[in-house]
């Protein structure tokens, strides 16, 4: 289960989904020991801190969650369960190795007296195409 530091007291922390990719990481402080919630039992402890993710797991909305409330100065330290933590993502595949590609016929020599690919010239503008006005 993960928990967070806050101002050096114990907070419990939970994840609800609230809709297909939006979680809500609340932090609520720890019930005291045998203490009974005697107004609307029926509903979790009121929450003090809470922070609205989109993301695509449980797990990466409880990181996400809990680092951001870190950087924000709301939580002083948290602590993750190894088993809460998103699971890694896969190396990367490497890419497939080409063989050696052998020269096309058209890069081979030409022959000699005939006419040099249209292609392979630079092309070149001639004087006369260019009108300049004064």
């Amino acid at each position: 289960m993960a928990h967070a530091n806050v101002k050096g007291a114990r907070y419990n922390v939970r994840v609800v989904q609230d809709l297909a990719a939006n979680w809500s990481v609340e932090v609520y402080p720890v019930p005291r020991q045998g203490e009974i919630k005697r107004s609307e039992p029926f509903k979790n402890w009121p929450v003090p801190l809470c922070i609205k993710i989109c993301a695509d797991t449980r797990a990466d909305a409880l990181v996400m969650g809990l680092e951001q409330m870190k950087k924000l100065g709301k939580i002083d330290d948290f602590q993750i369960a190894e088993s809460e933590r998103p699971v890694p993502p896969p190396p990367p595949a490497k890419p497939a190795t080409k063989p050696p590609d052998a020269k096309p016929e058209s890069a081979a020599k030409a022959a000699p007296g005939a006419q040099p690919n249209a292609a392979s010239q630079p092309e070149t503008v001639k004087p006369e195409a260019v009108k300049v006005e004064p």
